[in-house]
């Protein structure tokens, strides 16, 4: 036992050792070659899902992926077992398996669930959550949803960082961080988003004596005098500036975080536009007039961002990181 401590450092590398051995020695016992032995688990998990429905283009469908990417996959578990799995035929509808591939379900099927079972052994020690958020998307989801999540999940570790939506989408495509809040799209090769959340445009100003929540119009507005809340690519802002402002770059400064932005508004006046919740939330620290727009901007909506191999979605703690999100989404919006 202490010879086997000295070359197995965890108990995920002992177990993920014995599920390849098992493979191995199945593979020489039925005459294959393995290539490197060169098995993944997606490989695995596409197989027994085109063996569930029997079909390819229905566990395309299930698995939200193509065709093609179904194909290659189960092309790739092929070379690495050295043997076919599926008879191809043209205009077959329904999938038919070789020998082999009969009597290799059982062994997927295993493989699967010992290497989702190291996943969670690995999960108890390495239990860190990263997340990169914009500002406003902070204080109005991210905040609010976290202190419900960390009290299920106390042992868990967070790294959380603010920042621009344009570096968020960076961070994502780095791996450098699992889930990413940003308040525009951007097409990345490596990286998914979907928008779960909008925000309305509000507009506060200095004010020592603030009344409830006024109105305002566009064209009340003096645009030398803004104090411009940048942070991010919004096309929808834009051709807001350009509707209502002459030359919609006059602005007398920008700044990319709006707590920045309060004690600038109080030296020298002027107006900001922010994410109606986000207003509410910086009235809190300072004397702030909140207004709604008459003619606001278009919402600004939110993505959550993703690596498209983010390795979270197989862990239980992103599991529920994602699930619990949605309820919380949902529940704003009701």
């Amino acid at each position: 036992m202490a010879e086997t401590g000295e070359r197995f450092s965890s108990s995920f590398d002992f177990m993920l050792f014995v599920v390849l051995f098992g493979v191995f020695r199945y593979s020489r016992r039925k005459g294959l070659r393995m290539v490197g032995c060169g098995l993944e688990y997606k490989d695995i998990e596409t197989f027994l899902e085109i063996v569930r429905t029997r079909n390819i283009t229905k566990a395309a469908e299930n698995m939200f992926l193509s065709q093609s990417t179904i194909s290659n996959r189960l092309k790739h578990l092929e070379d690495g077992l050295g043997y076919q799995l599926l008879y191809r035929a043209k205009g077959q509808r329904l999938i038919q398996l070789t020998h082999f591939g009969k009597e290799f379900i059982p062994v997927a099927e295993r493989w699967k669930n010992l290497f989702e079972e190291t996943l969670l052994l690995k999960e108890k020690n390495m239990q860190i959550l990263r997340i990169a958020t914009n500002e406003s998307t902070y204080y109005e989801i991210v905040e609010p949803f976290l202190k419900a999540f960390l009290r299920a999940w106390p042992e868990l570790k967070l790294s959380l960082q603010i920042c621009d939506s344009e570096h968020i989408y960076d961070l994502v495509e780095a791996n450098l961080v699992d889930y990413g809040f940003a308040s525009y799209e951007s097409a990345r090769n490596e990286t998914v988003s979907r928008c779960i959340n909008t925000q309305k445009t509000g507009l506060i100003q200095y004010c020592e004596n603030p009344a409830p929540i006024k109105k305002i119009h566009p064209k009340d507005l003096d645009i030398t005098k803004e104090i411009r809340y940048t942070g991010g690519h919004f096309d929808t802002f834009n051709s807001w500036y350009q509707k209502w402002f002459e030359n919609p770059y006059a602005f007398h400064m920008s700044i990319n975080s709006p707590h920045a932005a309060l004690p600038l508004l109080k030296e020298f006046g002027g107006w900001v536009l922010c994410p109606f919740h986000l207003a509410e939330v910086l009235s809190r620290t300072m004397s702030l007039q909140i207004y709604e727009l008459e003619e606001p901007p278009k919402d600004r909506k939110i993505y959550l961002v993703q690596r498209k191999d983010n390795g979270m979605k197989s862990l239980a703690i992103g599991k529920a990181f994602e699930k619990n999100l949605m309820v919380y989404l949902e529940k704003m919006e009701g």
